[in-house]
C-alpha cells in the first residue's frame, strides 16, 4: 500500500490505543479507591496526569499489584502499538520490487557504477551504526519499563530502624541571575521536604551561588534555606570554571559542613522534585551508606532518576522545543534507566540535575577538572570517579520536573554545549579516560556525529521513493525502519509529558499530530544545527558555556 495510508491508519490506531488506556486506567483506579486503605502521606506524589499512572496521587493503589500489573501491560501494549505505528509506513522491499521498482532498478546510477557503491557503503554504514542506538534504547523500554515503580518506604518507615546520621542536601547552583525564580523554587521545595515526613535534622536546602540572591527573606519568613556565595575572586587550582568553579569551592566551604556520610542532590535553578522522590533519594542515600559499612565498596555509587520537561505545574513556553524535548525523557526512559538500573554506571554520561552525590566521592574526585572538563562537568565527573575509584551511578525510582528551553536559539546552544563537552569525555578527547569506561559514549558520540549523514540518507530514500532511483530496495527498507524507530523515542516521550487531562482532548491530539507529522524533520533539523554548532566550538577550541534563559524577563515599569 500507500506508505501515506499506512502511516494514517497507524496514528489512529495509537491514538485509540492511549485512549484505551487512559479509560482502562481510569477505571481501575475508581475499583482500587472503593477499597480505600490509609494513604502513605510520606510518599505522596503529585496528582496524576500522565499517561499509565505514573503519578498516581495515592501510593496505596500505586504500589498495589493487580495496578502495577495492569500498568505493565498497557506499557508492552502501548510499546507494540507504537512499534506497529512507526513501522506501518515502511514499504517492503518485495512489495518496492513488484510496484514497479524491476524496471527502474537503480537505472539512475547504472551509467555511475562508483556512485552506486558509494550510495551503498555511506548508507548501509548509517543503517549499521543508527541502528545498534536503536536496539540500546529499545533494550532500555522492554527490560526496565518506567511504569513498574520499585517500592519506596514511606519516610517514617525510612527512620525507624536506621540512626546513620545521615544528612541529605538539596543543593541548587547558580550564577544569581535569576534570583525570583530561585527563591520560588526553594520556597516551594522547602515546603516538598517539610511535608515529606523526613526529620527535620536529616535533610537541608541550599543555594551556591555567585552573586547573592537574596535569601535573607525567606529566613525572615522562617524557612531553613542556606545560602552559600562563591566568592568572585576564587580561582580553581586546575582552572575550573563556570558551574564546575561554584560545586568545587562548596565542597569545602559550604556553610552546610557536610560529612564523608552525608549526600547531595544536584539541581538547577528551575527544578522541582516532589515528596515521592524525596523518600526515594533518601533510600538511594542509606543503602549506599550500608554497603560502604558492610565493607562491599569503599565508596559510595551515586545516583539519578528521570528528568520530566513541562510538567507537574511547569507549563511550556515554547511549543516546538517542548516538542523536541520529548526525546530527552524518552530517553531517560531507555538509554539512561538501562544504564543505571542494569550496568551500574554512567556509560554515555549523566545529567548535571538530579545527580545524588557522596561528600566522600565529592572530596575525593572535585569538579575541578580544568577549562575543558568544565563544559559538560557533570559527564566528566562520572567518567573521572568511575576510572579513578571506581564508582558508578545507579537509579533512583524517581521523577524531577523542569522546563526545556525558552527559544529554539537557547535549544540550538545547548546541544551544541553538550556535544562540545562530551566530546572530551570520550576516549579520543585527549583526556587521559581509558576505553573501559568510555567505549560506548565514544560509539554514541559518532553516531551523534554521524547526523548529517543521516539526514542526507534520509533525503535520499525520500527522493527515491519517487523517482526508484536507490539502486538498493532493502537499504531504503531499512533505513525507513530506524528513521521511524528514532520517532518511537518522541512519542513515548510525548505521552508521557503532555496530559489530555491538562491540555484536553483536542489540544493534545494536535499536538500529538504535530509530533508525528510536521515536525519531526523541523526538530531533525535543530538537533542537527546544534551538532554543527558543537562542531564550530571544537574547531575554535574554546571552553563556552552557555546558560540557556530560565526565568522570564518582566517588562521595567515607568
Amino acid at each position: 500500500r500507500p506508505a501515506s495510508i499506512g502511516f494514517a491508519e497507524g496514528r489512529v490506531g495509537l491514538l485509540l490505543l492511549v485512549a484505551v488506556c487512559h479509560v482502562v486506567e481510569w477505571a481501575l483506579t475508581l475499583v482500587l479507591d472503593a477499597r480505600d486503605s490509609e494513604p502513605e502521606t510520606q510518599t505522596e506524589i503529585g496528582p496524576r496526569h500522565t499517561f499509565l499512572g505514573l503519578f498516581s496521587d495515592d501510593p496505596t493503589i500505586r504500589n498495589s499489584l493487580p495496578f502495577r500489573l495492569m500498568q505493565a501491560a498497557m506499557y508492552y501494549g502501548f510499546l507494540a502499538g507504537a512499534f506497529w505505528y512507526c513501522l506501518r509506513g515502511v514499504q517492503h522491499p518485495t512489495q518496492m520490487w513488484f510496484d514497479g521498482g524491476a524496471e527502474h532498478s537503480g537505472s539512475c546510477y547504472m551509467a555511475m557504477p562508483m556512485v552506486n557503491q558509494a550510495i551503498r557503503t555511506v548508507g548501509w554504514s548509517v543503517v549499521v551504526v543508527s541502528g545498534c542506538v536503536v536496539i540500546w534504547n529499545l533494550t532500555g523500554m522492554l527490560l526496565a519499563p518506567p511504569t513498574w515503580r520499585l517500592r519506596t518506604p514511606p519516610a517514617k518507615e525510612l527512620q525507624s530502624n536506621v540512626h546513620d546520621g545521615l544528612v541529605l542536601v538539596f543543593r541548587y547552583c547558580t550564577r544569581g541571575t535569576s534570583p525570583t525564580l530561585v527563591m520560588e523554587n526553594c520556597e516551594k521545595m522547602h515546603a516538598v521536604l517539610e511535608e515529606s515526613g523526613l526529620k527535620k535534622e536529616t535533610w537541608r536546602l541550599e543555594v551556591v551561588t555567585d552573586n547573592p540572591v537574596g535569601l535573607h527573606v525567606l529566613a525572615e519568613r522562617g524557612m531553613d534555606v542556606t545560602e552559600t556565595l562563591v566568592p568572585s575572586s576564587y580561582k580553581c587550582p586546575n582552572g575550573g570554571k563556570f558551574k564546575a568553579r561554584a560545586m568545587h569551592w562548596a565542597i569545602a566551604n559550604s556553610t552546610t559542613r557536610l560529612r564523608t556520610t552525608d549526600w547531595l542532590c544536584h539541581l538547577d535553578e528551575e527544578t522541582y522534585f516532589d515528596m515521592h522522590t524525596v523518600c526515594a533519594v533518601y533510600q538511594h542515600c542509606q543503602k549506599q551508606n550500608a554497603i560502604v559499612s558492610a565493607g562491599e565498596k569503599v565508596y559510595p555509587d551515586c545516583g539519578q532518576g528521570t528528568i520530566m520537561y513541562n510538567t507537574f505545574g511547569l507549563q511550556p513556553e515554547t511549543i516546538m522545543t517542548s516538542l523536541a524535548d520529548t526525546s530527552r525523557v524518552g530517553d531517560d526512559m531507555g538509554k539512561f534507566r538501562f544504564q543505571f538500573l542494569i550496568m551500574g554506571q554512567a556509560m554515555i554520561g549523566m545529567h548535571g540535575s538530579f545527580a545524588v552525590i557522596n561528600q566522600g566521592v565529592e572530596e575525593k574526585v572535585g569538579f575541578d577538572f580544568g577549562s575543558i572538563g568544565s563544559i559538560t562537568e557533570d559527564s566528566y565527573f562520572a567518567m573521572k570517579s568511575k576510572m579513578e575509584i571506581d564508582v558508578g551511578v545507579t537509579w533512583i525510582d524517581g521523577y524531577m520536573y523542569e522546563q526545556s528551553p525558552f527559544t529554539v536559539m537557547d535549544l540550538i546552544r545547548q546541544r551544541g554545549r553538550w556535544f562540545h563537552g562530551l566530546f572530551y569525555c570520550t576516549n579520543w578527547g585527549g583526556q587521559g579516560f581509558s576505553l573501559r569506561v568510555t567505549w560506548l559514549l565514544s560509539f554514541m558520540m559518532s553516531t551523534w556525529t554521524l547526523c548529517f549523514a543521516i539526514f542526507a540518507v534520509s533525503l535520499l530514500v525520500r527522493a527515491s521513493l519517487y523517482t526508484s532511483c536507490m539502486p538498493d530496495y532493502y537499504l531504503i527498507f531499512w533505513t525507513g525502519c530506524i528513521s521511524k524507530l528514532f520517532q518511537m523515542n518522541y512519542i513515548i516521550g510525548f505521552v508521557h509529558s503532555f496530559s489530555p487531562y491538562l491540555e484536553g482532548w483536542p489540544a493534545w491530539v494536535c499536538l500529538f499530530y504535530f509530533q508525528t507529522t510536521i515536525l519531526p524533520s523541523l526538530i531533525g533539523l535543530m538537533e542537527m544545527t546544534g551538532v554543527a554548532h558543537g562542531l564550530y566550538l571544537l574547531f575554535l577550541n574554546e571552553s563556552v558555556f552557555y546558560v540557556v534563559q530560565k526565568e522570564k524577563k518582566v517588562p521595567m515599569i515607568k
